[in-house]
This record gives C-alpha cells, structure tokens and sequence, in this order.
C-alpha cells in the first residue's frame, strides 16, 4: 500500500499489490467495452513478473493449468479452490524451501497466490506470466463483458 499526502490535509491511498493492480486494469477495460461492440484492451504494468491467471467460476483441473504454462505445483494449489467464482489471481514464486529434515531430494517449488473477484466473463482459464499484463475485452450480448484475450507485453 502508498499512500501520501494531499491537499486539504488529507492521505491519498493507493494498493500496489500486483492482484490490485490488475483488478483496476479490469475495471479499465471493461468501462471501455461498455460503450462498444468492438475488442479493447489496456496494458498496465504490474511491478514485478508473475503468473497473471483468469480463472472461471467454475472447477479447474490443474491440468487445465499446466498446459498454459503454469508450474505443476502452483497449477495444484489453483486447482484447489475453497469457493469456484470467476476470479484474478496473482501467483509468485518464492525461494525453493529444502525437504524436510531426513528427507532427500532437490529443494521443493513454492509459490504464492492472492486472488480477486472479477466481474468479466472468464470462459475458460488463460494465463500469462509478465510484469505488464494485457486484458481484452468484449461487450457480449446481454450487456455482460467477457474475457477475450489475456497476454503480456
């Protein structure tokens, strides 16, 4: 989180969490589709390079991850959702942690993930690991705006 100070004495506050950051990329992109039939899409940089994954609301086999590039193990935890709704999630990979003590083997991939809800139609998972992300959107009919394209730049 930054914050500062602005005029009349007050603080600016803004969430530099990358999932934050592209939860506003979101909201970009999808006002824009609003006022057209046409694709848009917005690129914002997220600060760092993860795994930026659009998941939908429904389950997902983690196999389903893993051939868009995911990582065996981060694509494991994704799949194992506690509540299946269309979300972003920004997955990072941390410092590989060694096996247990008596335990032999090279040390084990970690990875963390922080997720938020979307309102985009996410009709199939997609993912892209970046550190400026690229969201296109489409209004569709009904007036629902859905995921066209996730990519990075």
């Amino acid at each position: 989180m930054f914050c500062s100070a602005v005029a009349l004495g007050g603080v600016a506050c803004q969430n530099t969490e990358p999932v934050s950051i592209i939860g506003s990329c979101e909201g970009i992109v999808r006002e824009s589709a609003r006022g057209t039939d046409a694709v848009v899409r917005t690129s914002c940089p997220i600060g760092q390079a993860l795994w930026v994954v659009a998941l939908p609301g429904s389950q997902v086999a983690s196999s389903d991850l893993t051939v868009l590039g995911i990582p065996e193990d981060a694509a494991l935890m994704m799949s194992r959702r506690d509540t299946v709704r269309p979300e972003w999630c920004a997955v990072n990979e941390l410092s590989p942690e060694s096996p247990p003590g008596g335990v032999t083997g090279k040390p084990m991939r970690r990875f963390e993930r922080r997720c938020i809800d979307t309102l985009l139609t996410i009709q199939a998972p997609a993912a892209v690991r970046t550190d400026t992300v690229v969201i296109s959107a489409q209004r569709a009919e009904g007036g629902a705006i859905r995921l066209v394209g996730l990519s990075g730049q």
